[in-house]
């Protein structure tokens, strides 16, 4: 069984990461400090798929009609 993902907005990463809320009852309220996350999906071209790219530039909306390349994209 994978572990869950948690995204932890920038406001709340201090929180987090600090080490003095080691204890499990600190958990809850820190899950519950978190707000649904608001995730767009895109299409991306084919090398976002290599580990050999890295980048913001993968994450750039792609030239031309989005659709007409269907092919050549993956739904992130």
């Amino acid at each position: 069984m994978e572990p869950p993902v948690v995204i932890v907005p920038a406001g709340l990463r201090g929180d987090w990461l600090d080490p003095r809320n080691d204890a499990r009852p600190a958990v809850p309220e820190l899950l519950d400090a978190i707000p649904d996350p608001h995730l767009l999906p895109r299409l991306v071209g084919p090398r976002v798929g290599s580990v050999r790219n890295n980048g913001p530039e993968l994450i750039d909306p792609l030239p031309g009609d989005v659709t007409a390349d269907a092919d050549q994209q993956t739904l992130l």
